[in-house]
């Protein structure tokens, strides 16, 4: 109960006109706040890969907070989404931004941004990568785990670097962070004091990291090389191309 008291008192912090949706406080998204500008609950969105997991944030009010919007739930607003098995920690936002300050967005007009809580978890859990686009005011780090809740190890750390020039216009970057393992949680930085926004954030979407060989493989490559050179040398001397 005092959670969910912090919660509320939060939401109406983040915005003093709230109950009429409009207004909203916060860098890039502040001037819209209305759902008419997004796309109706339970239709597909036209960026939904075919058979992979591609988080775009539209269908939701605006302002709303994801939750269990990707998990077979609703935001907080009672949108529902494609059930992915994805949620967010209760205080991840997501806000529109208006037309025309869209800048390089990969899909206008929602963004998601951290204010109280930055987890996401995926119980069933991905491999191979994560991708998505980002902007901040000031330079992060996103870090992967193979627990809930950023627990367990750390599969994969990834500094982001401060991209925003405007405060009115959206600058993106994609970053694509690959790691080794199964991931259960990522945890996106940033906080009411401390701006973030991401968009198009795809699961599974990297390239695998490059293996290194080990002690043995060495072995196995050193060997075949010598073999290689061997025969290469025995095949001259039969020649009398080597004295």
């Amino acid at each position: 109960m005092k959670n969910l008291t912090l919660f509320l008192l939060l939401i109406l912090a983040v915005s003093p006109s709230f109950a009429q949706f409009e207004n909203i406080n916060i860098p890039l998204v502040k001037h819209t706040a209305t759902r008419n500008r997004i796309i109706p609950r339970n239709q597909p969105h036209p960026y939904d890969p075919s058979g992979g997991i591609l988080l775009t944030f539209e269908g939701m009010g605006a302002p709303d907070f994801i939750m269990n919007f990707y998990n077979g739930g609703t935001s907080l607003f009672g949108y529902t989404g494609t059930n992915y098995g994805v949620s967010f920690s209760p205080g991840v936002f997501v806000g529109n931004v208006p037309p025309g300050n869209e800048g390089n967005m990969p899909s206008p007009y929602a963004l998601m941004s951290p204010l109280y809580g930055n987890i996401m978890n995926v119980p069933a859990g991905f491999a191979t990568g994560i991708s998505f686009y980002y902007c901040t005011f000031a330079s992060k780090v996103v870090r992967i785990y193979d627990g809930p809740d950023g627990t367990g190890n750390l599969l994969a750390s990834y500094f982001l670097a401060a991209n925003m020039l405007d405060s009115n216009v959206v600058n993106m970057n994609k970053v694509e962070i690959p790691f080794s393992g199964t991931a259960k949680s990522v945890v996106f930085p940033g906080h009411m004091l401390d701006f973030a926004y991401y968009d198009d954030i795809a699961l599974g979407d990297a390239a695998p990291p490059s293996s290194v060989p080990t002690l043995s493989q060495w072995g196995l490559i050193i060997f075949a090389f010598s073999l290689v050179a061997f025969g290469s040398l025995y095949i001259l001397r039969l020649r009398g191309g080597v004295s």
